[in-house]
């Protein structure tokens, strides 16, 4: 019987309970729409006007999706406009919600970059050049112009001239001189060519300066005749000069002194007999050529002829081997000596004739 009764009792109040959950489920949906708009429209200027806010998001149904296209939104444009040295955006996030991103603006003035900083796209560094290809091609009147070339300083030469020739005792000598406007250095080779030959290499012992000389005597260059002679100074150009068309001069010289040979006596050297020959003047003897005839004592003709080239200094005697003749002590000779290339001053004493000892 309770069991008729109570199911009397559901089926009276089943329908009102339904509709009242219906309506209060209808309710909500609208309450819940309303919410969504209405908070939408309040956010976006507070959020826009003030510079720096942090909100707390509060999640709401239907609109999670759209709130995180827009924070990605955001912060994509916060990052591509921010300058460099600025700080970054705040991120604050609610517990369940996803991250939303509000740009804090500046404070202070940002700092300049460094030395070793970047800032934007710089110009593209310069190509290290390849060897042996060819450079970069500037239009005329473009670019950067060379630097001026420095002005050259001129090098100052000497310039060597040959200024006196003459004879000393019978040798050569030469007077060079300096008539450029540089010098010629101390140790400087300075060869002088006489006769159509390089008659000896002089070394300076000091510098010769502008319109300075100095004597040179060439030992070996003789003259025992008269002969015009052409000297030139550095013949072969190896001294760097102003001029190289002025180093020569030519001029008729004659001996200062007269040669005088004389024969001194004879002697035994190696059973063979000598002649001894003295030099009898101031003047060396230089490739002198004499031939001497050895006669036996009282003979009219010779026993032997022989020929000889003399160098003799002045006053200096030597003795020649007539190796065709046996030296015997006790035997008497008689010597006749004759100069062929030059002239003898004295010919009187050109003749001996003695015992050998």
């Amino acid at each position: 019987m309770w069991r008729r009764q109570a199911g009397g009792l559901i089926e009276a109040y089943r329908w009102p309970l339904v509709g009242s959950v219906a309506a209060l489920i209808a309710v909500v949906i609208v309450v819940a729409l309303v919410l969504a708009f209405c908070g939408d429209e309040d956010e976006t200027p507070a959020a826009a006007t003030t510079p720096g806010a942090t909100r707390t998001a509060t999640p709401r149904a239907g609109t999670a999706a759209a709130r995180t296209a827009t924070a990605a939104a955001r912060t994509a444009t916060a990052v591509a406009s921010r300058t460099p040295g600025t700080p970054g955006p705040t991120v604050t996030t609610a517990p369940g919600e996803p991250s939303t991103v509000v740009p804090v603006l500046p404070t202070e003035t940002p700092s300049l970059p460094g030395p070793s900083e970047t800032v934007g796209p710089g110009p593209p560094p310069e190509a290290s050049p390849t060897p042996g290809a060819p450079g970069p091609t500037v239009p005329p009147g473009t670019g950067t112009p060379a630097p001026p070339s420095p002005t050259p300083i001129p090098v100052k030469l000497p310039d060597l001239v040959i200024r006196d020739l003459g004879v000393h005792y019978d040798r050569i000598w030469v007077r060079i001189g300096n008539d450029g406007e540089g010098k010629v250095p101390a140790g400087t080779e300075v060869d002088i060519r006489v006769r159509g030959i390089v008659a000896q290499p002089v070394e300076l012992g000091t510098d010769l300066p502008p319109d300075g000389s100095y004597s040179v005597l060439l030992e070996e260059e003789v003259i025992y005749r008269g002969e015009r002679v052409l000297a030139t100074v550095d013949p072969d150009n190896r001294i760097a000069e102003e001029d190289d068309n002025n180093n020569a001069l030519s001029r008729w010289l004659d001996p200062d002194v007269a040669l005088d040979v004389a024969v001194q006596g004879i002697s035994v050297v190696s059973r063979r007999l000598g002649v001894i020959v003295l030099n009898n003047c101031e003047a060396p003897l230089k490739a002198v050529h004499i031939r001497i005839r050895v006669f036996r004592a009282g003979a009219q003709q010779e026993t032997m002829v022989s020929e000889y080239d003399l160098n003799l200094e002045p006053f200096e005697a030597t003795t020649l081997i007539v190796y065709g003749v046996a030296a015997v002590p006790g035997f008497a000779f008689r010597v006749v000596m004759e100069v062929l290339n030059v002239t003898d001053a004295d010919p009187a004493n050109n003749v001996f004739e003695g015992v050998l000892p």
